[in-house]
This record gives structure tokens, sequence and C-alpha cells, in this order.
């Protein structure tokens, strides 16, 4: 028995909610999907996306806290907007550099939110940071 499962459930919780709502495409994603066939193939995550997303779920969050590092004590609002702009460009990378695309990305987040199963299989490969 992993005796690290309920940590690494908690920091991969954070990092699902601090990864996704300071960026702009995060936010458009569906909370769910709605029924059908589109569903049924959004939710069918491969080991290897289940891999993917992981990574970039760790990416994310190393992100965030580098964006919220640089944000502290920022006044100006076009710094502010400079300084999310370009954690959005890193953020789109970070994804892409796993070799998931962002729209997928946001399926597989949304199949993560939903099933149990998904929430399983992500958590065989991800890595505390």
């Amino acid at each position: 028995m992993n005796h690290h499962m309920p940590q690494r459930a908690a920091v991969l919780t954070l990092a699902l909610a601090l990864g996704t709502p300071a960026v702009t495409w995060a936010q458009q994603a569906p909370k769910t999907l709605t029924p059908g066939a589109a569903m049924t193939d959004a939710l069918a995550v491969t080991p290897r996306e289940a891999r993917q997303f992981a990574e970039a779920i760790t990416a994310l969050a190393d992100t965030q806290a580098e964006t919220d590092q640089k944000l502290d004590g920022v006044d100006d609002p076009a710094e502010e907007a400079r300084i999310r702009e370009e954690a959005d460009r890193e953020m789109r990378w970070a994804i892409e550099e796993t070799g998931l695309t962002v729209p997928r990305y946001q399926q597989i987040l949304v199949a993560y939110r939903q099933d149990p199963a998904v929430q399983r299989q992500v958590m065989k490969h991800y890595r505390d940071p």
C-alpha cells in the first residue's frame, strides 16, 4: 500500500486547482461533458495520456507558483497583465511539451474531475513535486 497516496492526492488536487484558474483558456474548458459519443471519446484516457496529463499538471503547478511570486506586490495593471500573458504562454508550452494538445488537456481535465477511474489512472503517473 502506498502511504503517500493521500499526500499525492492533495498535491494533485492543489495543482489542478492552482494550475487552471489563472489561465484564460483553462477557464473556458467545460466543467462537464454532455452525454453522447463525444463524451465517451473525451472520457477515454489512455495510459500514455494519463502520464502526459500528470506531467502537465506538475509543470502547471510550478508555473502557477512562479507566477504568484512574480505577481506578489505588483500594483501596475499593465505589468500584471504582462505577467499573466507570459504565464499563459508558458502553460500552453508546458502542456504541449508533454505531447498533449491544449484541447485534449482540457478534455482530460474534465474527465479527471468526473471519473474516479481517470483519477486513479493519473495518480499512477503523478510524482510529488
